[in-house]
């Protein structure tokens, strides 16, 4: 970096600088959690010593908040990707269907801004066309924060939801499709450019029926991730931002195949 030559190509100039950022800041964290596994060791040392027992709380406290660290720290590790570190353009649009489908696609909306909210990410809505009746037409927000896109790439795709119709007088049950689609915000207009063109083609791939995720309201309550296969029976819990394990299923899952 000290070397005059490294900013004549401005754009790999940022991306070096990013990336040592990032790494340094990796390291920083390995740093900590293994300060903390150090104090855990020595408290229980200190538990062995003891007979009453009075450590057993902060002890268990401690391996609780450790574990937690080390979940998040091992999501962070998968996302090495070269633009898993910016920020997110999200799309979301309802599939046929009318009414039923723009309403499912207003529920994924508030799906993402609630886990944007629980994860400490900046959600804004910057585009939204309400539907004719309830629910959204379309749907675009810009996710910011560390890693936002690295974490919601997996989420691309058809989504898919099935549950007696609310709209349905006969309470009979329907089956509504919305797509969605996530690309990297980037500096560079022409690499922007090129990103989009690839959303395009995306878009064209997707064909309603080849859903990545299943929601299953009605008969039963399940949630299937139809690439990696796990399986959610807290419906409500996802549809209020609880997407952790299907994002960590996801990145677990897109490693082994890039392996």
């Amino acid at each position: 970096m000290a070397q005059p030559s490294f900013w004549e190509d401005n754009r790999r100039a940022q991306e070096v600088i990013r990336e040592r950022t990032e790494l340094s800041r990796l390291v920083t964290r390995v740093k900590e959690l293994a300060a903390k596994a150090e104090d855990l060791t020595v408290l229980l040392e200190l538990a062995e010593e003891a007979t009453d027992g009075s450590l057993d709380a902060e002890i268990a406290d401690g391996v609780a908040g450790l574990r937690k660290d080390l979940d998040e720290f091992e999501m962070k590790i998968m996302l090495s990707g070269s633009h898993d570190t910016k920020a997110a353009i999200v799309s979301i649009h309802p599939g046929a269907g009318g009414t039923e489908s723009q309403d499912w696609a207003q529920m994924l909306l508030r799906m993402y801004l609630r886990w944007c909210e629980r994860a400490g990410l900046k959600a804004e809505v910057v585009d939204l066309l309400p539907g004719d009746e309830a629910g959204i037409k379309s749907a675009t927000v810009e996710v910011s924060g560390e890693y936002a896109f690295g974490y919601l790439r997996g989420e691309t795709g058809v989504h898919r939801l099935v549950r007696i119709s609310p709209f349905d007088a006969s309470r009979r049950r329907q089956t509504s499709f919305a797509s969605v689609a996530v690309v990297p915000e980037v500096d560079d207009v022409e690499e922007q450019r090129e990103e989009l063109a690839e959303l395009t083609g995306q878009k064209k791939e997707i064909a309603f029926g080849s859903q990545i995720r299943s929601y299953t309201f009605h008969p039963y309550q399940l949630i299937k991730d139809h690439r990696t296969g796990l399986e959610v029976g807290n419906v409500d819990a996802v549809m209020d931002g609880d997407l952790d394990a299907l994002i960590k299923a996801y990145l677990l899952w897109a490693r082994g195949r890039e392996a």
